[in-house]
């Protein structure tokens, strides 16, 4: 990866970088692309899964509940619309 793909990259991030910064980077990419490519070596054509799980998801019953009273939560909101906060 060289140092103008950085920059490139910087610009649209909007970032401003020093040179230690991009060097870091820089290094930090080089080392995740090398790691990909061990990866995409790695012939898996003619393997054959020889781990399965037999875990299932757990899941709770949904249960209804009593819900809180809306106009006594938004009384004090600083914004509101209809039945909901307002931010902004």
């Amino acid at each position: 990866m060289n140092m103008n793909y950085i920059d490139y990259i910087a610009d649209l991030a909007k970032l401003q970088l020093n040179e230690i910064d991009k060097e870091s980077i820089q290094k930090y990419i080089d080392e995740s692309l090398r790691n990909v490519q061990i990866l995409n070596e790695i012939d898996i054509d003619n393997n054959i899964m020889t781990y399965t799980s037999e875990n299932k998801a757990i899941l709770r019953d949904d249960k209804i509940k009593k819900s809180f009273n809306t106009e006594k939560l938004l009384k004090n909101a600083g914004n509101r619309e209809s039945n909901y906060f307002k931010i902004g």
